[in-house]
């Protein structure tokens, strides 16, 4: 009983604040097979918020991993007219969009690279433009954890897998402010309310740049864009009055995009990250006039190398978001290797595209406009986490007088 009642509450809250469907809106899900109990859950509270339609779309690492190693090298770069036309389809309906994640992360370590590459190059240039309109919150969209045996068992080896799953859940509801006694929601909101008086001060201070350095070695510079806007909790889909929503459980990062060429010194990641399957690990970059000019890895540099040469500016920083290790997922000191959990434990950067959303009038921006803007434009966006427990955070205005952000890897304002 207990199980199905935190799971409900969990997926009564991505319903209601993750989501929130307007009135007759679509919304499809994806999600790995695994995760079925949970989605029957959140289908139903979808329809008891007046989803109009629910569509799921089941994954399965499995499968994805035999049709990479045996398919034909050709077809690898191929992706099926029906499923671009289904994506399509989707966004001119105004589809709200849910992703589930959970599978392991390293269940494409034994896959040839090349190979993986190829076939992340050809989905990243057919149905990257695809999922603009969700990255320009045109539309809601929400990305959500569930626990799945084999990610569990990575991160709790010692554990059985029933135990292991079973604390990864708490750890998930604990992330989210659920508790079996709690009223979910209502918690949520105490949470939203305190990340947006912080957005609004950085909205209000002035800053012009920033300044990062830790212990570890992290010691980087950049410019933001003018009149950037900085977010957090406060989405709302502009296709449907502003209609709010939450774009990942848990949410504690407030983010904005930096100039792209402005960005320079070193960065050093505080976490594994995790790749389509494959694992980097001890990061190291270096940036001069916005670009990744030297770098390494302890493990998976091969990997990191075809992240930064992916495309002609997967190398610059589209987004940085700031997290005080006293979120209750810092505080967990979990490495979960899936970046909508870790971005949120933690500060980071994105290497490749920049957010319209965060700069006004972004959504009448076209990839040009962006480039002119300072901001980057890439088929690429992945978080790198970084900062210690001693990270010190400066912002600064025109006049060249500090803004204190954080001190000790915590706000300060």
């Amino acid at each position: 009983m207990k199980k199905a009642k935190m799971m409900k509450k969990y997926a009564a809250l991505v319903a209601d604040i993750g989501i929130n469907p307007a009135p007759k809106q679509d919304v499809y899900i994806v999600a790995p097979i695994e995760a079925a109990p949970f989605v029957r859950y959140l289908v139903v509270e979808l329809y008891n918020r007046k989803a109009r339609n629910v569509e799921v779309d089941w994954s399965d690492t499995a499968i994805t991993k035999a049709g990479v190693i045996h398919s034909n090298p050709s077809r690898l770069s191929f992706v099926s007219d029906w499923l671009v036309d289904r994506e399509r389809e989707r966004i001119n309906k105004s589809f709200a969009k849910i992703v589930i994640y959970g599978d392991d992360p390293c269940s494409l370590k034994s896959v040839n690279h090349d190979r993986l590459i190829r076939m992340l190059k050809a989905q990243s240039v057919i149905l990257g433009c695809l999922r603009q309109p969700y990255l320009d919150n045109e539309m809601a969209f929400c990305q959500v954890a569930v626990p799945t045996k084999s990610w569990a068992k990575r991160l709790f080896p010692k554990l059985s897998p029933t135990q292991a799953v079973n604390k990864l859940w708490d750890c998930i509801y604990q992330a989210n402010y659920i508790t079996e006694n709690g009223d979910a929601i209502e918690a949520w909101k105490k949470h939203e309310k305190e990340v947006i008086e912080k957005t609004d001060f950085l909205n209000n201070s002035g800053i012009k740049s920033l300044h990062f350095k830790d212990s570890k070695g992290t010691d980087f510079t950049l410019n933001l864009i003018k009149d950037n806007i900085w977010k957090s909790v406060d989405s709302k889909q502009s296709r449907f009055n502003d209609s709010p929503f939450i774009p990942c459980f848990p949410m504690e990062e407030i983010y904005t995009v930096p100039n792209r060429k402005s960005v320079n010194g070193v960065l050093v990641s505080s976490k594994t990250l995790s790749f389509y399957g494959t694992t980097i690990e001890n990061i190291r970059l270096e940036f001069k006039e916005g670009k990744v000019v030297n770098f390494s890895a302890s493990k998976g540099q091969d990997i990191l190398e075809s992240i930064i040469k992916f495309d002609q500016r997967s190398g610059y920083v589209g987004k940085i978001g700031l997290v005080p290790n006293t979120s209750p997922l810092a505080k967990q000191k979990i490495n979960y290797q899936i970046s909508a959990l870790d971005k949120n434990a933690s500060c980071s950067i994105v290497l490749g595209l920049a957010l319209r959303c965060c700069v006004k009038d972004g959504d009448r921006m076209s990839n040009d406009d962006m480039l002119a803007a300072g901001m980057n434009v890439s088929s690429l966006y992945v978080n790198i986490c970084f900062g210690e427990d001693d990270l010190q955070i400066d912002g600064y205005k025109e006049d060249g007088s500090v803004v204190e952000i954080f001190r000790q890897g915590k706000y300060c304002l």
